[in-house]
């Protein structure tokens, strides 16, 4: 549970989005990290060495990994430069 004093959520709620540094030292966040860590992060908070992580989908819907699901569908083309590629690495 986060607990912000309202001047503070009246000055940070305006619209703006933060880098994740910025969240950080604002208070909005606790941490940064990847997948791995909030995992890790929660098998320490249980007293857990080892767990399952369990991912649910629906029927019919393209989801072969976690970060998959596409809630917002964007095409990278309208909003790079001609040449500029979206890319990422996966490394499983």
């Amino acid at each position: 549970e986060r607990k912000l004093p309202v001047d503070k959520v009246k000055q940070l709620a305006d619209g703006r989005i933060y880098t994740s540094e910025e969240a950080k030292t604002s208070g909005l966040i606790d941490g940064i990290g990847y997948l791995e860590d909030a995992i890790e992060m929660a098998k320490k908070q249980a007293n857990l060495t080892q767990a399952r992580v369990v991912t649910y989908s629906r029927p019919g819907e393209y989801r072969p990994t976690i970060y998959s699901l596409n809630l917002i569908n964007i095409d990278m083309s309208d909003v790079a430069e001609p040449g500029v590629k979206f890319m990422y690495i996966w490394m499983p």
